[in-house]
């Protein structure tokens, strides 16, 4: 019966996050989406090889020992560029996110003799380990480093990496707020938090599977199967809550800046094709600027979008032009006094802010240039604008 439930576990589960994996890698446009099912991808293999590595089995089965070690140096980095492309999904991979992967090509190649070694040898290295009953233990014939150091390598990257996680969730909650999330994007900050917290869990229990490696001597693997559960279970909760929620992909937005209303105006005034492609090109904008308040660089200029979205300039100028009568100053412009109607209402602390403060925590050069954007858009001096604002 146990063994029935075993098989049930690792197999079925194994193979329902493979599919939900390969959805989510084949799912058009979303880096965030490929990341997850490259995740989910390895949480089911870990899954189904898992089954063969158990003390019954892996005698049977020596061509799958140590086949799940490399990818334990996956865990902290996927996860970090996970919420990276989650909070900011316009965000572009970059070659130089590849250096991420490093200790996992370095630990798989070195291994690479022993996957490709006989059976005869792979017991040897496999009998040894189950005699000394310790995970760590090694004959010594496979590997550039004893694997001792690997565990205490793979347990440093999971610590530095969730450490990593909680500073960028404090810089982007610092820079854009708790509103932002608080108003329209619940299912976000559940995400985060719960997330977050499931993860500091495991490093918790990390720091105590080493100290008492290190200082004790403790040689029994159990404390090290349990974080293998802990992050597990944390998967599990990111597979369900993104069946649940599939909507979260789309990523944080700040509501507010462009309606409804005034993109089904825009759609209905075009012809067919001129919709389509305009239409395309001005969501691309407009999710740029949601997502990354992009528009608080008081430097920003059209090339700077364009080259974050693929578009030319005249692209970029024409959309906007055709969605909301603006030329680009003057849409930047817009979306900064925007965010700054939002902020006087949502953030208790901008009313007492300065003018000058104001207008450079909004994105503005200086207190002229706020001024001249009033005056623009609203026909009203700065002055006026935050009066009538704060009544």
């Amino acid at each position: 019966m146990t063994e029935y439930l075993s098989v049930i576990f690792h197999f079925c589960l194994g193979t329902l996050f493979l599919l939900f994996g390969i959805n989510l890698i084949l799912r058009k446009g979303l880096t965030a989406s490929k990341l997850l099912g490259i995740q989910f991808t390895l949480l089911a293999l870990t899954l189904i090889i898992s089954y063969y590595l158990t003390e019954e089995n892996i005698l049977d089965h020596p061509y799958f020992f140590r086949s799940l070690s490399p990818p334990i140096y996956l865990v902290g980095p996927l996860s970090v560029l996970i919420q990276q492309f989650l909070l900011y999904p316009n965000r572009k991979f970059k070659r130089i996110y590849f250096l991420h992967f490093i200790p996992f090509i370095f630990h798989f190649v070195e291994y690479i003799p022993y996957y490709l070694s006989s059976k005869e040898a792979k017991l040897d290295e496999i009998r040894f380990i189950i005699t000394n009953g310790n995970l760590s233990a090694s004959t010594g014939n496979f590997g550039w480093l004893p694997m001792s150091t690997h565990i205490y390598l793979k347990g440093l990257s999971i610590l530095i990496y969730s450490v990593w996680l909680g500073f960028d969730l404090y810089n982007y909650f610092k820079i854009k707020g708790f509103r932002i999330l608080k108003r329209n994007n619940n299912i976000i900050i559940k995400w985060v938090l719960i997330d977050f917290s499931m993860k500091i869990v495991a490093v918790l229990f990390i720091l105590y599977y080493f100290i008492t490696m290190k200082i004790i001597g403790l040689k029994s693997s159990f404390e090290l199967i349990f974080i293998y559960i802990l992050f597990s279970v944390n998967y599990l909760f990111e597979a369900f809550y993104l069946i649940l929620n599939p909507q979260m992909l789309v990523g944080p937005t700040l509501s507010g800046f462009f309606t409804k209303k005034e993109l089904e105006e825009f759609s209905n005034g075009n012809t067919p094709t001129k919709k389509s492609v305009h239409v395309d090109h001005i969501l691309k904008i407009q999710n740029l600027f949601e997502t990354e308040l992009i528009f608080l660089n008081p430097d920003l200029k059209i090339i700077n979008i364009s080259e974050r979205l693929g578009l030319s300039a005249s692209q970029i100028s024409l959309s906007i032009k055709q969605a909301h009568g603006q030329s680009f100053p003057e849409f930047v412009n817009s979306c900064r006094l925007t965010y700054l109607k939002d902020e006087l209402k949502h953030n208790p602390i901008w009313k007492k802010y300065t003018t000058e403060a104001l207008a450079f925590e909004s994105g503005f050069k200086n207190r002229q240039t706020f001024h001249f954007a009033c005056k623009s858009i609203y026909g009203l001096s700065a002055a006026e604008f935050l009066l009538k604002i704060k009544k």
